[in-house]
């Protein structure tokens, strides 16, 4: 039950409204018809002489639109599958697959007893007993041989079946919760069940985000210093390689062209597509169906049916992300080699992620505590703001960051009349223009979003600014009261920020923490549009928890229960499966919990590490489905070959500390100071020790990984590359550091 409260009596009545909510299971979703095609068996000699004549058909109007060669290849091509690949309508069967014809006789026998009951009830409650014991097994022999890609009359191969990876996830993301789609939704008070209503709700609660602005208020930057971009080059041999790397089961966009038809005719695709991107970038011009987006909507979390808590997905034409692929490479490669995007920006950028802003983030953070300084967090919150970006103010910018023009046309055609449609089971909404935003699920997106957000650390004066795609935390050292006076007057620049560019902060959701050991802090009620930022002790961050005194406490509860949570659930799902199909779902579901970001939390503890030890514990007890108190758990590990997690740990820290010598990650290595003397005991890259004065940073990352480092042998810390390195860290090399 979710609620329950009174509401007024209607009329003249006596007495109150008791309204009631509550949680029900839903129906899972059912497959609605779709067509399905049998490449395997496609005439692929007669759709590429098909392509050759739409190749010369093209050259001979070369002087038409983009959009009308566009549509000339599309339509033919389309055409030409159809007219060459065998294709069939798949619906649901309500026929449950497991449920053989002896099963069937079974219960019918069941169902006569069941009318007789009252002259044999012995005899109906046997044959109960049966039907729901030979139902249960049949259902697990079937998951079993369907995650195995088994034929299910072959009962030989059930013991020694290995899983397919893509078959088991498959079944695991079946049985998820979410599986059930896109619950009721309420729409003014009303809930609404019919599809397409739920299709409109949601497109118009995508549309209500979206930012208006004018041309005339755009703020002004000033001459711009940065140099032009050189002008993009597209050649054949450029688009064969992106045709070939297509995966070919993701889904075709609102074209309907499939990625497994281009990927097959790549040699006869490729100088087709040459001609019409080349066409496109030096026109400015792009499709239609570019600009079209269908959208996923992706639940969030909170309350199912409220429309404000999914997201928008949009599926867009493969081609489209293929030229997207061209654009987006070309920027980067501007935007890095010219030092333009901001250097504590982690997303979306090469030799960067969230673990690397995690580790330099909390490096600074432990070192400045060792020093017995305060540091104050805002953990910042955006609305929307991948929908928010105005696209004359984006298109600005672009120019000021030195995008030539034929890009910036490209782009603005792109990203001007825009629409897209939501879709759920098959079912459109209606069509609605996209006035503002960068489309999520696109490949320029990311890149666009970065360029935009770029200059918001230009508005700050005293502080520092993290930034991870649209995570922000805006922070400095508290020496002093008016330190905090000083973040206060960042915190206001950075509404300015918000407001000169039509961006979007949630006040109720950004936060205070911090970072302090001392007993006496600097206090101050951070304020951000007249409303005080609620102070926490800890909060989450890129998918670790922080705590204001840097221990890590909370942060490996949350991920124990986490990944007990999900045993649970593999206990129940996969509940007679083999011993391979059950480690595999661990390895893939529960230990990536247990080992995320590590390198920055990795406990020093024997407390927490037997903690988190004890969940892989009782997985290897339910892969192998043994709890008995005398059997060995360590003899199932080492059968399992699963290492432990505290050496898998060791062993990630000091992969990452490798790339990070080697320069292979945007991560600082100016506090590694290499040692004067060279010893026998002692390898050519040995660093001195870190000295600290509070645990938090004698455990952080740098001062705990180089001990361990120096340990290495010469030949280890010398590997010419990532994976010779990996190679050779073999688990005799990890426990003996790790004695």
């Amino acid at each position: 039950m979710n609620k329950i409260t009174t509401l007024p009596p209607i009329g003249k009545a006596d007495h109150d409204i008791v309204y009631i909510e509550i949680d029900i299971w839903l129906r899972r979703v059912r497959e609605t018809p779709r067509k399905l095609y049998k490449y395997n068996q496609a005439n692929w000699t007669n759709i590429k002489l098909d392509l050759e004549t739409t190749y010369k058909t093209l050259m001979e109007n070369h002087n038409k639109s983009v959009d009308e060669l566009w549509n000339t290849f599309k339509v033919n091509l389309i055409t030409s599958v159809e007219n060459n690949v065998p294709h069939k309508m798949i619906t649901y069967k309500h026929r449950l697959p497991w449920v053989t014809d002896k099963l069937r006789r079974l219960i019918n026998k069941k169902n006569k007893a069941y009318r007789k009951r009252k002259e044999n009830p012995n005899k109906f409650k046997d044959l109960k007993k049966t039907v729901q014991k030979e139902l249960r097994n049949a259902y697990w022999n079937y998951i079993e041989k369907m995650i195995c890609d088994l034929p299910l009359n072959d009962p030989d191969q059930f013991e020694t079946s290995k899983a397919k990876p893509k078959n088991l996830y498959t079944y695991i993301k079946s049985r998820r919760t979410e599986n059930t789609g896109i619950s009721p939704l309420k729409n003014d008070g009303i809930l609404v069940t019919d599809t397409t209503e739920k299709a409109n709700i949601l497109n118009h609660q995508f549309q209500s985000v979206f930012t208006h602005e004018t041309d005339t208020d755009i703020p002004n930057k000033g001459t711009s210093p940065h140099p032009k971009m050189s002008q993009i080059t597209i050649n054949n041999s450029g688009i064969l390689k992106l045709l070939a790397s297509i995966n070919p089961h993701k889904a075709s966009g609102p074209d309907k062209i499939n990625g497994r038809v281009l990927k097959e005719l790549k040699e006869h695709v490729a100088p087709i597509l040459t001609f019409i991107f080349t066409k496109s970038l030096n026109t400015g011009e792009t499709p239609k169906d570019w600009k079209q987006a269908n959208i996923a909507p992706a639940y969030k979390k909170g309350d199912k049916y409220k429309a404000i808590n999914y997201r928008p997905i949009s599926l867009t034409c493969i081609c489209c992300k293929l030229m997207e692929h061209i654009i987006t490479s070309n920027i980067m490669t501007h935007l890095e080699q010219h030092n333009i995007l901001y250097n504590l920006q982690h997303g979306f950028r090469k030799s960067r992620s969230c673990e690397t802003q995690l580790i330099d983030f909390i490096q600074e953070l432990s070192t400045t505590n060792d020093k017995n300084i305060q540091t104050d967090l805002i953990i910042m919150d955006f609305a929307k703001a991948f929908d928010k970006v105005p696209h004359q103010r984006l298109l600005y910018k672009l120019d000021f960051y030195g995008i030539e023009q034929n890009t910036l046309n490209w782009i603005k055609s792109f990203l001007t009349d825009r629409t897209q449609t939501v879709v759920i089971n098959g079912t459109q909404s209606i069509s609605v223009p996209v006035t503002s935003g960068v489309p999520q699920g696109t490949v320029l997106g990311p890149i666009l979003f970065l360029i935009y957000i770029n200059d918001f650390p230009e508005y700050l004066t005293y502080s520092k600014l993290r930034l991870f795609a649209d995570d922000s935390i805006i922070y400095k050292d508290i020496h002093e009261q008016d330190d905090c006076d000083k973040l206060q007057h960042d915190l206001d620049a950075a509404a300015k920020w918000e407001s000169d560019w039509l961006m979007a902060f949630h006040p109720d959701k950004c936060t205070k923490l911090t970072i302090s050991h001392k007993k006496q802090k600097y206090t101050h009620h951070y304020i951000l549009h007249n409303h005080i930022l609620e102070s926490v002790d800890h909060a989450k961050y890129l998918g670790i928890t922080l705590q204001s005194d840097l221990k890590w406490n909370t942060h490996y509860d949350n991920i124990i229960s986490n990944a007990n949570k999900t045993l649970g659930f593999l206990k129940r799902n996969l509940q007679t499966s083999n011993t391979e199909i059950k480690s595999r779902a661990y390895q893939a579901l529960i230990r990536p919990k247990l080992e995320y970001s590590c390198t920055v939390w990795d406990p020093h503890t024997s407390q927490y590490k037997q903690k988190i030890e004890m969940t892989q514990r009782r997985s290897a007890r339910y892969v192998y489905n043994n709890y008995h108190n005398t059997s060995s758990v360590t003899n199932m590990i080492n059968t399992l070959h699963w290492p432990t997690l505290a050496e898998r740990r060791l062993k990630t820290r000091l992969i990452m500390f490798y790339k990070i010598v080697h320069c292979l990650v945007a991560i600082p290595s100016d506090i590694l100071i290499p040692t004067d003397t060279r010893t026998r005991q002692h390898h050519t890259q040995t660093y001195r020790h870190i000295r600290a004065n509070k645990e938090t940073y004698k455990w952080s990352f740098f001062p705990h990984t180089v001990i361990q480092w120096n340990l290495l042998p010469n030949a280890i810390v010398t590997s010419p590359t990532v994976d010779s390195f990996r190679e050779q860290l073999t688990p005799a090399v990890l426990c003996n550091i790790m004695q």
